[in-house]
């Protein structure tokens, strides 16, 4: 597995994929473990179909393994087709209900959400994960395109300013405070 981290860090994806599927091969009781690797190369090369079918494999095995199904229901929402939208709101309200602190499981909802055109429920959500965990931006980026959307500036503007009070030099949140959203 070193190997593959090792072309992983040099972002050398189809050295990384080889290893990582040699590995899931070689060594049977880490082959979850590698095929979330592969997932991750394949996501960080803009595979997302060939992701997802190495997610199914994954939940063949573990049907139950909370950060596949997110994945899974992330792919889902990335498909941009309705019926595929909101089985993904209803699996990530599903590991919501399991686990509702989880700020990721939330900021992902509240982007299913925007997707599927619920703005206030996805506004709701982004709020939960920012409650959930201070110190996460993605959600208070969301969070100020969700009120660009509702033309409610205000808060918009007050979303951009806390990301660049933490990050000055934050491109999406300069866009967003000069008035055009990324």
């Amino acid at each position: 597995m070193r190997i593959g981290d090792f072309f992983t860090a040099e972002q050398d994806w189809p050295d990384a994929l080889e290893e990582y599927r040699a590995g899931a091969r070689s060594a049977p009781k880490d082959r979850i473990m590698y095929l979330r690797r592969v997932v991750d190369t394949l996501l960080a090369e803009g595979k997302g179909e060939e992701a997802a079918g190495v997610i199914a494999e994954i939940l063949k095995t573990q049907p139950k393994d909370e950060a596949a199904r997110a994945v899974d229901a992330s792919l889902l929402v990335a498909s941009g087709k309705r019926d595929k939208i909101e089985a993904a709101v209803s699996e990530l309200n599903a590991l919501v209900g399991q686990s509702p602190a989880n700020p990721v499981w939330r900021f992902n909802l509240g982007l299913a959400l925007v997707a599927k055109g619920d703005i206030d429920a996805a506004a709701a959500q982004l709020q939960a994960a920012i409650k959930n965990r201070p110190n996460f931006l993605p959600p208070r980026m969301a969070l100020s395109q969700v009120y660009f959307l509702k033309r409610n500036y205000e808060s918009a503007l007050r979303y951009a300013d806390e990301i660049l009070e933490a990050h000055p030099e934050n491109l999406d949140a300069k866009l967003m405070r000069a008035g055009r959203p990324h």
